[in-house]
């Protein structure tokens, strides 16, 4: 029960807080461009870069893991078992 909780908060988290993360990254990318100084210009247009990717690839993963979750059997010890 122990293992299937962890694999259940695991999944639950790549769900919901990796999309969150990749949003405050694409948002720090869009502070950045608008820096004046060169090397923020340039990490800046590499973060929106690769943020965009995420973005683009969030609604696959969470759909995979979305449907890990969904078809994955709960199991419930009861005391007989014990």
């Amino acid at each position: 029960m122990k293992k299937n909780l962890f694999y259940m908060i695991k999944e639950y988290l790549l769900c919901f807080l990796f999309p969150i993360g990749v949003i405050v990254f694409f948002g720090f990318g869009l502070h950045f461009l608008y820096e004046m100084d060169k090397v923020y210009q340039a990490y800046s247009i590499i973060n929106f870069l690769i943020s965009t990717l995420f973005l683009l690839f969030t609604p696959i993963i969470f759909q995979k893991t979305w449907n890990k979750i969904k078809n994955k059997p709960v199991e419930i010890e009861t005391e007989e078992e014990i």
